[in-house]
């Protein structure tokens, strides 16, 4: 294998800490995981997924950690069983210069992209996922964006690239490959209506928290269809993550995010995923970085569940037909007999389809029982819309 020359951009962990594998059992990540330790940087040869630490907050009022690492403590103490290849690459180095270290973080992540490994960033402020999208426009194809949020960062026009105005950043991006962005678990009274009706304008979606908690399953049609993931950890409620600056008393439970998170994991499609403004400097008990720990722990499970349906093959599906009354309102839906996983097919001589090829949309069985019962569901009208 080529070298990738990735080791100029980082520093290694603490040696006394992370050096001694007698410390944890054979179960355990910190056994198991190939780590950055002394000079040795990690072979990235049929590496999965390579993690790592960009302590970039210039773009937040969440400061970075003075000490070791809490999440990557917790992390390594938790048990795996067929624990995907995964290499910890340490902590990203950063220079006086912004802009510097934004492109480092955009060539990292496009190098690991190429390998065929799935980065994860341990952040740093939200707007780091700026570099990670730069990085996958690189490869010229249309990028599903998914932000798990209480908010939509749109910020003001002239506002510069910040936490709270990278999506804006993002969606003026030249060359834009954005094709879709979709807001999870956002709060009415953190967002004007006006953002709301923006994102509506250029044919985004957003699921509001309340819609998240009614039905949790509905987001993993959305994740499926997603090719890169932000966590901001302000979604969670304080309860759960105090250890930042945004925090509110409402958000996501722990048990919900680290189920939103297997959904990601399971996601053939998703090349990227990246974990935002934790404050180690107000994480007191460490609750928040075991909670983040578990959110990885929770990923993993889901990647290494994959089934290779990125593009479903014709032969391991079975096709449903729904007629309505006045044929405005047709849709195909097809079953995976791998993984019982549903999806809408745009046949590619739909009047909506214009790429002229069968084009796959996740979606979920209660969009079939919907669409059986004469309803249209709200995949079919969310797909019509990126479509149209």
């Amino acid at each position: 294998m080529k070298d990738l020359n990735l080791a100029k951009f980082f520093e290694p962990l603490n040696t006394d800490y992370f050096s001694v594998k007698e410390k944890w059992q054979s179960t355990q990540i910190g056994y198991l995981i190939e780590s950055f330790i002394d000079h040795k940087f990690p072979d990235l040869s049929y590496c999965e997924i390579a993690i790592f630490n960009v302590n970039e907050y210039n773009g937040s009022s969440n400061k970075g950690p003075e000490d070791i690492c809490k999440i990557r403590k917790n992390l390594y103490d938790l048990h795996v069983e067929n624990m995907p290849r995964i290499k910890d690459l340490g902590n990203l180095k950063l220079e006086n210069n912004r802009k510097q270290n934004f492109d480092t973080i955009t060539e990292v992540c496009y190098i690991l992209l190429n390998n065929g490994t799935l980065p994860i960033l341990i952040g740093g402020g939200h707007d780091i996922v700026y570099a990670m999208y730069k990085a996958q426009t690189k490869f010229k194809k249309k990028i599903s964006y998914t932000c798990i949020d209480n908010k939509f960062d749109i910020g003001l026009v002239d506002d510069k690239l910040s936490n709270q105005s990278h999506l804006s950043k993002i969606i003026k991006a030249k060359p834009n490959y954005l094709y879709n962005y979709t807001n999870l678990a956002y709060q009415s009274f953190f967002v004007s209506p006006h953002a709301v009706k923006m994102l509506e304008t250029i044919k985004f979606s957003y699921l509001r928290l309340g819609d998240i908690r009614k039905n949790i399953s509905c987001v993993e049609p959305i994740l499926r269809d997603s090719n890169m993931l932000s966590l901001d950890i302000s979604s969670i409620s304080s309860a759960y993550a105090k250890a930042n600056n945004y925090c509110s008393p409402n958000g996501l439970n722990g048990n919900e995010i680290c189920k939103l998170l297997f959904y990601a994991g399971i996601s053939d499609k998703l090349k990227s995923f990246g974990i935002f403004e934790y404050n180690q400097n107000l994480d007191r008990d460490d609750q928040t970085a075991k909670l983040i720990s578990q959110i990885i722990w929770y990923f993993l499970e889901g990647f290494r569940s994959r089934v290779s349906e990125d593009t479903p093959s014709s032969k391991n599906l079975t096709y449903y037909n729904v007629t309505s009354e006045n044929d405005t309102n047709n849709m195909l839906f097809c079953k995976s007999k791998l993984s019982n996983r549903w999806w809408i097919v745009v046949k590619k001589d739909h009047r909506y389809n214009k790429l002229k090829v069968d084009q796959f949309f996740a979606c979920s069985y209660s969009d079939y029982e919907l669409a059986m019962n004469g309803d249209v569901p709200d995949t079919w009208l969310r797909v019509i819309k990126l479509l149209s």
